[in-house]
């Protein structure tokens, strides 16, 4: 099944099937199955026949990630070398079927057995793991045989619920029996450009956003306009500069800020770029006053980062370019566009009127110990929900509690 022809209902199978329900060894230790085999990788290390296999796979693969190319890991983790990255990797005689970036951490959560994690750096912002699309049954060899390479807890980190790889995993984790726990779940911005995007936006804002790009017209005296630049050379000399020309230099959190991540931006923009991955767009009025680096793959369209310029923020510029955006998605055949943003992220959360559930889960070992460890991070996961939703409905929140107080002295009981 295709990314665009999961249901909501059927995205959100995986979730209440979870709820219902060490060591590491040398590069390229392997456990014979009966049709493929295991093997926890140092991407250090990779042999170029490796790097091909991972590229088929990511071109091949059940649902996209972007995150997870060889493309955008291989770059990231030269300029992360201290992470020690591995990758965990089924394959059989011709091909790889399943490949995440993983690394081991020890003490996570105080469990007392190291912990197989989803590789997730500041820049990788969807966890789903390439599974090949005509081997989904992948996934239950691996669980089976992770233990070859792997005798800790296994943890599969913000797992996209949009696509069909969730509903695989959750069918294959329900037949090995694996004990499992939910250990987070959020959602964040998408939209599905085939339909209206402003079907959800007031009449108010958009008669608001279509002001604002009036005024910024008349400021420089000619049209906004979108402009791809993905093959343009200079393009991402000036994306660095603009981004840190604003809070995010300022707070040092803007890729130029680090010298190893601006050679890392460039190297993915130029290798996504080359494989048809990048989508790098521009929001022009006389000059540039925003930018916008995405990522694509089969249809589906994955933010990365947005910058603009501060001076002109009166006119709401990062507002306009995703507005835009989402409409050129929709010209060139997008079937989904996630934001890739924080649950918060107001502007995005206004704009685009669907959501992408993004989830957590450890899986532990089919034995008594990891049983009762799970049982432990059960009931941690409860405690942990338990205060976010208090946080969030304000009973932790001694400012709701005083604003009530005032409202109720105002207004009487």
């Amino acid at each position: 099944m295709s990314t665009s022809q999961l249901t909501t209902s059927e995205a959100s199978t995986f979730s209440s099937r979870l709820e219902g329900e060490m060591k590491m060894r040398p590069h390229q230790e392997t456990q014979s199955l009966r049709s493929a085999e295991v093997s926890l990788l140092r991407v250090a290390d990779l042999q170029p026949d490796d790097v091909d296999a991972w590229k088929v796979l990511a071109r091949q693969a059940l649902d996209p990630n972007p995150f997870f190319e060889p493309e955008f890991v291989l770059p990231l983790e030269a300029a992360r070398r201290q992470d020690d990255v591995h990758l965990l990797v089924l394959s059989d005689a011709r091909r790889w079927l399943f490949c995440m970036p993983v690394v081991v951490r020890w003490g996570w959560r105080k469990m007392p057995v190291p912990v197989l994690s989803t590789w997730l750096s500041q820049y990788t912002f969807l966890g789903t793991p390439l599974v090949a699309a005509e081997r989904p049954d992948a996934l239950i060899e691996l669980l089976q045989n992770v233990g070859a390479v792997h005798s800790g807890l296994l943890l599969f980190e913000w797992v996209g619920g949009h696509g069909s790889v969730s509903s695989h995993l959750a069918r294959a984790l329900s037949e090995c029996g694996s004990p499992i726990v939910l250990w987070e779940r959020f959602e964040r911005a998408a939209v599905q450009p085939s339909l209206d995007a402003g079907r959800h936006i007031s009449t108010r804002r958009k008669a608001e956003l279509a002001r604002r790009r009036r005024a910024l017209e008349r400021e420089f005296g000619t049209s906004v306009t979108l402009v791809d630049r993905t093959g343009d050379p200079e393009a991402v000399d000036e994306f660095l500069a603009l981004e840190s020309s604003g809070w995010k230099g300022r707070e040092r959190t803007a890729i130029a800020s680090n010298a190893s991540d601006s050679e890392f931006f460039r190297q993915i923009c130029s290798d996504l770029a080359a494989a048809g991955r990048l989508r790098m767009l521009a929001l022009t009025c006389s000059r540039t006053v925003a930018m916008q680096c995405n990522f694509v793959a089969d249809g589906i369209l994955f933010g990365f980062r947005t910058c603009y310029d501060e001076s002109l923020s009166r006119f709401s510029p990062g507002a306009l370019l995703l507005q835009d955006a989402i409409e050129d998605s929709r010209i060139h055949g997008g079937v989904w566009f996630d934001s890739c943003t924080a649950p918060d992220n107001d502007l995005c959360n206004r704009l685009m009127p669907d959501r992408e559930q993004i989830e957590t889960f450890v899986v532990g070992r089919p034995s008594t110990v990891g049983s009762m460890l799970i049982v432990t991070m059960r009931a941690a996961a409860f405690l942990r929900r338990t205060r976010i939703q208090m946080r969030e409905h304000g009973v932790l929140n001694y400012r709701h509690w005083l604003g009530l107080e005032r409202k109720l002295r105002v207004t009487g009981p």
